[in-house]
């Protein structure tokens, strides 16, 4: 994940008002322009660090990274799903989020103007 990444969820924040309907339409259209897995995946770690985890526009995200065969977005993803219908799959998706958190760390602190 970079800076950019970060700007661009504050972007959607920002251009929405505050209404989560008008943040998940303009997500949709950033997601159908994504072609790399990995900048879908990247929006999708930025997603939890400006809207917090397991927010629609995040999952949006995912399932971009997902649909274009980023092979950890397609992991979480399964994971998810099988915890949602009870399969046992706790464990390592806490694993997983545990990495996600690893991962995004290093942004958390930062401001609206990308600094700490």
């Amino acid at each position: 994940m970079e800076l950019q990444d970060l700007n661009r969820l504050r972007d959607i924040q920002r251009k929405s008002g505050g209404s989560e309907q008008e943040a998940i339409a303009l997500t949709r259209t950033m997601t159908k322009l994504i072609t790399k897995p990995d900048k879908a995946y990247a929006r999708f770690l930025a997603a939890n660090v400006v809207y917090g985890e397991d927010h629609k526009i995040g999952n949006l995200f995912l399932s971009r990274a997902a649909e274009l065969g980023h092979t950890r977005a397609i992991k979480i993803k399964t994971l998810m799903t099988q915890i949602s219908t009870g399969e046992s799959a706790k464990k390592e998706f806490e694993r997983m989020s545990s990495e996600i958190h690893e991962e995004i760390s290093p942004y958390t602190g930062i401001n609206a103007f990308g600094m700490f």
